[in-house]
């Protein structure tokens, strides 16, 4: 709990607000202590899973699997990744990015099928983004291209939008209660 009610150095004053990643460094060093190449092995597995979460993704938009797997390619290969794995203290960018694609693959699954197991799952996945990273805020905007793509009535989006704007105004709230700013 005490990640959840502080800020990422511990206080509840001003900061950055990220409790998964805090969550996620404090199992590392339980796992690793100062072991550091545990710390870029988990790195590179989560831009790994990422990058076959992209897959993923554009293949179900697509329905093509040659586009999805240039699209994981292409993740894997651009240089703008390189501090993200090889610095620890940037492993936040790979968590949040990797839980973000994990709530677009399973909020795309539930506009493909309805099954609403996948739209509870999608709306945790990008709840968790947030919590690891602010940017996970634009979930909400991959939700609706989503329903764009998708062909989906305007009413239906906005009966679906009920559950990620509880869960923004959630994290802002949270998001003050730790760090005395609504925001940052």
């Amino acid at each position: 709990w005490k990640f959840f009610a502080t800020n990422i150095i511990g206080t509840r004053v001003g900061s950055t607000y990220a409790p998964m990643w805090n969550t996620l460094f404090a199992g590392e060093f339980t796992l690793f202590n100062f072991w550091v190449p545990g710390y870029h092995i988990i790195s590179i597995l989560l831009f790994s899973a990422g990058a076959f979460l992209l897959y993923l993704l554009t293949t179900h938009l697509f329905n093509d699997r040659l586009i999805g797997f240039i699209a994981g390619v292409l993740f894997l290969l651009l240089p703008s990744h390189v501090e993200s794995i090889s610095w620890i203290s940037v492993q936040l960018h790979l968590l949040s990015s990797l839980l973000y694609l994990s709530s677009l693959v399973a909020y795309e699954r539930f506009a493909a099928k309805k099954f609403y197991r996948n739209y509870l799952l999608a709306s945790l996945l990008a709840f968790a983004s947030l919590l690891t990273k602010e940017i996970g805020i634009t979930f909400i905007a991959g939700f609706i291209l989503i329903e764009l793509y998708k062909k989906t009535p305007w009413r239906a989006v906005l009966r679906r939008l009920i559950i990620p704007i509880f869960i923004i105004v959630t994290y802002f709230l949270l998001r003050f209660y730790a760090t005395g700013i609504f925001l940052g």
